[in-house]
């Protein structure tokens, strides 16, 4: 059983990151992806809270362009590339 219930979620799992591809073809500007990537983030990781962060290669901040489930923003709005942990593992 256990096998089964993970083909299913792979399978709803793929055919969101497929809805996703879609729509993110269809974007005309980077404001809109944003938009397309916050709609899905919940159906991709259901149960869960946290941010979207886009980085400012200018001055190596990220600022917090979407976040998803029932906590709302989570953390600071900006932080800096040493706060986050998979910039500081490359």
């Amino acid at each position: 059983m256990a096998t089964v219930n993970l083909l299913e979620r792979r399978h709803r799992e793929n055919f969101v990151l497929g809805k996703l591809g879609d729509m993110m073809q269809m974007c005309n500007s980077a404001e809109e992806s944003r938009g397309v990537a916050a709609q899905f983030v919940d159906e991709l990781f259901p149960g869960t809270s946290g941010n979207l962060y886009l980085r400012n290669f200018g001055n190596d901040l990220l600022e917090t362009v979407a976040s998803w489930g029932d906590a709302g923003p989570a953390g600071d709005p900006v932080i800096g590339k040493d706060d986050c942990w998979a910039l500081r593992r490359g």
